[in-house]
């Protein structure tokens, strides 16, 4: 027990487990140290912290889960809105991150040919509730660009950042080329994730196809708008584009599928030609806990032609118990 003085100059007595909480709580914030949920700013839970390259470090509940409810929310908007981006050099290669938010963590991959910039508006949707990281992949934006490199760098960069950034097991959203990385990945390290999202996905390399990419509604002004706000700043040379290409012409993640036993959710447009829902359905139902939804109005990006749809789908999965 410890005494203090009241207003009114009478001792009174403070259990010493609170006032070293809040001593503790007090330290964290005047360092910029951590994000801190509701209950953990009222002293009800303990607050982990380690500084990462000068960056601030994610501070959580040590049960904590690897989602956050909406009512963290508000407590997230005033600490990390902004984004930071930096380089990090992983295996030997530049590469392009950038941070948003405050929470739990989250990672998210893009398609082949765009950059990080191609999934903000998953990242405006979730940097409220989670400490949110994306990345150029290796090949693409800002990050290296070798001529040669395989799904398995892609992977290997991947658990890279996570580890560099010390992501406490996060949520991994992964699109396209993005999914095929998030899901090898999760095969060949089961327990880096907390939980995989999948979106416009397949699991073998030659049975993706060539058709529609759009769903028939969306106007060629909409898909214009959509490459115009997601554009990279840095421009692919063709060289860069049939380095990539080769990189995705072998991949089987079907057969290792049973491997990654995390929680995982699997969406397709309702048109997609390129990863057809059957396709999608097939990861589903390789993954030992996995569930398939088909996006209708939606092509392959199903974020951008029916995001209501998506972030219903994703919300409810990551946030489910």
């Amino acid at each position: 027990m410890t005494g203090t003085t009241g207003g009114s100059g009478a001792p009174q007595i403070m259990p010493a487990k609170k006032s070293l909480a809040s001593l503790a709580l007090a330290a964290c914030l005047l360092l910029n140290l951590c994000c801190l949920s509701p209950a953990q700013a009222a002293g009800e839970q303990p607050c982990r912290a380690s500084r990462r390259d000068g960056n601030p470090a994610t501070c959580y509940a040590a049960d904590a889960r690897p989602h956050a409810s909406r009512q963290q929310a508000g407590a997230c908007k005033t600490i990390s809105a902004e984004r930071k981006d930096r380089m990090l050099t992983v295996g030997g290669y530049r590469i392009a991150v950038s941070e948003t938010g405050c929470g739990p963590d989250m990672i998210i991959l893009h398609g082949r040919n765009y950059s990080r910039e191609m999934m903000q508006s998953l990242v405006d949707h979730y940097k409220d509730r989670f400490r949110v990281v994306t990345y150029d992949a290796l090949g693409h934006g800002q990050s290296s660009k070798p001529a040669a490199f395989t799904l398995t760098d892609q992977s290997d960069v991947l658990t890279g950042v996570v580890k560099q950034l010390r992501l406490h097991k996060p949520v991994a959203i992964g699109f396209s080329m993005g999914s095929y990385i998030t899901l090898l990945t999760a095969e060949r390290r089961p327990k880096l994730f907390s939980r995989m999202v999948l979106i416009g996905t397949r699991g073998l390399s030659e049975t993706g196809g060539s058709g529609r990419i759009f769903a028939p509604q969306t106007s060629m002004e909409q898909i214009t708008a959509f490459d115009k706000s997601v554009s990279s700043p840095v421009k692919l040379t063709d060289a860069d584009k049939e380095s990539i290409g080769r990189s995705l012409q072998r991949f089987d993640l079907i057969t290792d599928a049973p491997k990654a036993a995390i929680p995982a959710l699997v969406l397709t447009g309702q048109y997609d030609g390129l990863n057809t829902p059957a396709e999608g359905r097939r990861v589903a139902e390789a993954l030992p806990n996995a569930r398939f939804h088909e996006i209708p109005d939606a092509g392959h990006i199903a974020f951008f032609e029916n995001p209501d749809a998506v972030f219903q789908l994703t919300d409810a999965f990551i946030d489910a118990k």
